[in-house]
């Protein structure tokens, strides 16, 4: 990707896949978004989402747990604001947590035969309680708790 400071010409998207369009011309963004279209470019024009074809929304990423927040278009500023209140309430225990959980299922998948009984635990692993535990001990008594009920199952 290169960068070069000048104006935008007819062309210059010619062999994009993806245009971000972020000036504070309202002609040149309706010029790039004209071009876009022609060219089948996938278009966003920050700030101005009747001229876009994707959006982008905010992200939290917590190892596999992946959170998008978007207004549509009428606030990237509330979404951002969302986004690092989602930030403080899923802290990296989750990322941890998750990639416990990927392996417990697994497991689960493996050694218990009963659908039903099976089905519950993995439930139990993603319960409000299970998350309570996560966010207030942390994960380490996450992952205790988690096995103690593995175990009393494989009884």
């Amino acid at each position: 990707m290169d960068h070069v400071r000048r104006n935008y010409r007819k062309g210059d998207i010619r062999s994009a896949f993806a245009v971000i369009v972020a000036t504070d011309s309202e002609e040149t963004n309706r010029q790039v978004a004209t071009d876009a279209a022609r060219a089948r470019v996938l278009l966003n024009v920050v700030d101005n989402p009747s001229l876009c074809n994707f959006i982008a929304p905010a992200v939290v990423k917590r190892g596999p747990l992946t959170i998008a927040i978007s207004t549509g278009g009428v606030s990237p500023a509330m979404a951002r604001t969302i986004r690092r209140e989602l930030e403080r309430m899923y802290g990296a225990e989750f990322s941890g947590y998750l990639r416990f959980m990927k392996g417990m299922r697994k497991r689960a998948l493996r050694e218990m035969n009963d659908k039903a009984e099976r089905e519950r635990f993995l439930k139990g692993l993603a319960s409000d309680t299970m998350i309570a535990i996560l966010r207030r001990q942390g994960f380490r008594k996450a992952k205790k708790t988690a096995l103690k009920r593995r175990q009393a199952l494989l009884r």
